[in-house]
């Protein structure tokens, strides 16, 4: 199927600039939901007459059925301390799970599924990062494949979070003192009302969190307005 060609051309600086295909990004328009279901139509009538392809994938699928599970992200912590994450057969996203050493009994600390399940949007752990004496655990989730990643501190012994959510930690990571004092975590600005969408990625800024006292958080970094390191 051939997608029919509406040219809108832009200005900018003195360049014409033409969009071929920008009425494409109305996917409500009844005539691209036409083009892309006769796309899909098509593909799926390509694929399905490779010779020997049906038996092909019944059996990779039978395969993927017959692993219990996945495990990646090993890391060790103190005192003995195993984080890692693992995905079943039937999860649908991997599950941050700690045991004592390497044979002890496992225990669940964050299941994106039962989130699922609580409000009705997919969540996914985007990062996690135990402190050095396994104390602690900052995790990161988001939600909706969003990818807009919202910073939660667990203490491992008891399984609640100590400290309120971190939000817009989008491309961030938590990176803990040596004495789990604190930890450091980047976050993007707070936009205006006004602000245009893209502006969140200006100025992000890299914070310290103390873990003890109360006090606010401490900007580190600002990319974009310290005068001593031009980011």
């Amino acid at each position: 199927p051939v997608a029919p060609v509406k040219a809108v051309i832009d200005h900018y600086f003195g360049t014409d600039v033409t969009d071929t295909y920008r009425y494409m990004e109305d996917l409500s328009s009844p005539e691209v939901q036409q083009w892309a279901r006769a796309q899909a139509d098509h593909a799926r009538a390509t694929l399905d007459a490779i010779p020997g392809r049906a038996r092909l994938l019944a059996r990779i699928r039978e395969l993927d059925d017959s692993v219990k599970e996945r495990i990646q992200f090993v890391a060790l912590a103190g005192g003995g301390l195993v984080f890692y994450e693992k995905r079943g057969a039937d999860d649908n996203q991997l599950k941050l799970y700690v045991r004592q050493g390497w044979k002890g009994a496992e225990r669940l600390l964050v299941d994106p599924d039962a989130l699922a399940r609580a409000d009705g949007a997919p969540h996914a752990i985007e990062f996690f990062q135990a402190s050095n004496n396994g104390k602690y655990v900052a995790y990161a989730l988001s939600a909706g494949g969003s990818e807009e990643a919202v910073i939660h501190v667990m203490d491992v012994a008891t399984g609640k979070d100590v400290l309120a959510p971190i939000d817009r930690a989008h491309y961030s990571y938590v990176n803990w003192l040596p004495d789990d004092s604190g930890f450091f975590y980047m976050r993007l600005q707070a936009l205006p009302k006004d602000a245009p969408e893209t502006d969140k990625y200006k100025h992000a800024t890299a914070y310290f969190h103390r873990m003890k006292g109360g006090a606010a958080d401490v900007a580190v970094v600002t990319a974009g307005t310290d005068a001593h390191m031009k980011i």
